[in-house]
């Protein structure tokens, strides 16, 4: 594969520099690129942000609340809370804030994988290759995973960081990559719970293939640091439920036996769910043309990726087998699986461009195919999930953080303001606590379709916004009203 390393540019330095810029140059772009356009989002985003703030009020670093109460129905470890605390206090509370951990581990993520292949192998324009096409899948670098404080993108890296050191302990036996497995594999359950442990099945049917199970099993590092891996969270489980009683039934009643086996939420789908979604939703439309023949390619070569390759295709195929049977689905839990997949692809891209360059006419205009379909996909997807991001419906329910900012704008002298929902809202909540550091008064109330009519909920001279056609008509039928701001369904009235 040295014929590859020679195109280009002609020396390593001018290789290492530029591609290493072009990285950063695309985590920008697809991470940190207008982070905070998109207003908070009802699921399950606006949670995160309201609970990272109470946190900060009362100073409780072991017991999420949300809207003044212990929260049990979001069971999950309090890494990624922390984590946006933190940014809050570092840069202020503010939405951008509180997604910058997020797009930080897609950067992260971007950045180690680049690593790898520019430092370990000697092969700098590969790791570009990995990172331009995990920058431009919309199933990354999407709401939910890397653009938004939820968290998946954490937990992906987190899997990743574990289980490729993991990866490096099966060939090596050495203690320093259990070490770091185990610090790496805390993290992910720290983050997300048992969702860090979806792709163990797969780890361990590549140990089965590979005929290294004993060899792992033998190993006193495993023992040593696999413990402490496990140790970590579980001191964290028990003590938590010491200080809020309930704490483990929720995580059985969310995390275990619930969640896989029942469709909580109504979050359900057949089988062949997150395939549908490679297409129908676009999560991964240059994966269902370049995968199946790149990663062939990169299974079928005999070069210095082979095993890593295997090793990601199994854990890729597994994981998806256990999510495609699991009774819940939802849309962004395919994301643990991209960088796995992008690795072959690029590895397969890699390899039959070298393949190509020693062949004559031939070879060059396969090269120039691939390239030019390469680079229309990349920049498809890419640009296609950035514009669908901001052109995102927010519905009538979740605008707030757009119709404030226009309120802001457009009548900056008025500073008292209502806000009537309809049942559970947490993008409300977030924003009320937002506008109220920033001077407003606001008062938020979840008010039942059939309780609207109350009379006493309304007074002459009072400012509502309002995201919820019902309620809009509602009031609009029964008050003289005046529309000051509207935007994407919510709307802003004075009562006259």
């Amino acid at each position: 594969m040295d014929t590859i390393a020679k195109k280009g540019f002609s020396t390593a330095k001018y290789s290492y520099t530029f591609t290493f810029f072009t990285v950063l140059l695309l985590c920008y772009f697809a991470f940190f690129w207008q982070l905070d356009a998109i207003p908070a989002l009802l699921w399950d985003e606006s949670r995160q942000l309201v609970t990272a703030h109470e946190m900060l009020q009362n100073n409780n670093y072991c017991v999420t609340y949300f809207n003044g109460e212990p929260d049990l129905w979001n069971s999950k470890p309090p890494l990624l809370i922390w984590l946006i605390a933190l940014s809050y206090k570092l840069f202020g509370f503010n939405l951008a804030a509180a997604r910058l951990p997020s797009a930080f581990s897609g950067a992260v993520l971007c950045c180690f994988l680049y690593f790898i292949f520019a430092v370990k192998y000697k092969r700098p324009w590969l790791g570009l290759l990995i990172v331009a096409i995990l920058c431009s899948t919309p199933g990354y670098v999407s709401l939910h995973v890397t653009r938004t404080a939820d968290y998946d993108g954490l937990l992906v890296l987190f899997v990743f960081l574990f289980s490729y050191h993991f990866y490096n302990f099966t060939e090596t036996g050495r203690g320093r990559y259990m070490l770091y497995t185990a610090l790496f594999f805390a993290a992910g359950v720290m983050t997300k719970g048992i969702a860090a442990l979806i792709i163990a099945p797969g780890i361990l049917l590549y140990l089965i293939i590979q005929k290294r199970l004993v060899f792992v099993l033998q190993n006193r590092w495993f023992y040593i640091w696999g413990f402490t891996a496990l140790a970590l969270p579980v001191l964290y489980y028990l003590y938590r439920e010491s200080l809020s009683v309930g704490y483990l039934h929720a995580i059985s009643a969310n995390e275990l036996g619930g969640r896989y086996n029942n469709a909580l939420e109504g979050n359900t789908g057949e089988w062949y769910y997150y395939f549908v979604n490679f297409w129908a939703k676009g999560r991964f439309l240059a994966g269902m043309f370049l995968y199946i023949p790149f990663t062939i390619v990169a299974l079928v070569y005999n070069g210095p990726y082979k095993k890593l390759s295997l090793y990601s295709v199994i854990i890729s195929v597994c994981y998806f087998t256990t999510l495609s049977i699991s009774k819940t689905k939802l849309w962004h839990y395919d994301a643990q699986a991209y960088p796995f997949m992008v690795i072959t692809i690029a590895i397969g891209i890699y390899y039959s461009i070298g393949i190509l360059s020693k062949k004559n006419l031939g070879g060059k205009l396969g090269i120039a195919v691939i390239a030019l379909a390469l680079g229309y996909l990349v920049i498809h997807d890419g640009v296609n999930s950035l514009n669908g991001m901001f052109s995102y419906y927010y519905g009538d329910l979740v605008n707030y953080g757009n119709t404030f900012n226009q309120l802001e704008k457009n009548h900056p002298n008025i500073k008292t303001v209502r806000i009537y929902y309809w049942e559970y809202n947490g993008s409300a909540l977030f924003y009320e606590k937002y506008y109220s550091s920033r001077g407003f008064k606001i008062k938020t109330a979840s008010v039942p379709d059939k309780n609207f009519a109350e009379k006493s909920l309304y007074a002459p001279g009072d400012t509502l916004m309002i995201c919820n056609n019902t309620q809009l008509n509602y009031i609009k039928t029964h008050y003289s009203t005046q529309t000051i701001t509207q935007n994407h369904g919510c709307e802003v009235l004075v009562l006259n």
